[in-house]
């Protein structure tokens, strides 16, 4: 499981010029007991203001293999 840990570029309420294309930056934690499977693995939007969506998609690709408890930023 993917915890939020904090907002890395963009914090919440940032405005950002009409047409301006920025990437956003969110620090996550491993909350599970096991460590993150091998190959891509997808984040999916469970909860929260709509705003804090990772992508219009439902589900997001990342490459990352975190263990219990590790952090890392996915932009």
């Amino acid at each position: 499981m993917a915890r939020f840990v904090n907002h890395v570029t963009l914090q919440e309420g940032e405005k950002i010029p009409a047409g301006e294309r920025r990437t956003k930056t969110w620090r996550v934690r491993n909350d599970s007991p096991r460590a993150w499977p091998e190959g891509p693995i997808e984040l999916v939007y469970v909860s929260g203001k709509a705003a804090d969506r990772l992508s219009p998609e439902d589900a997001y690709p990342v490459e990352a293999k975190l263990a219990p408890g590790e952090e890392t930023e996915l932009s």
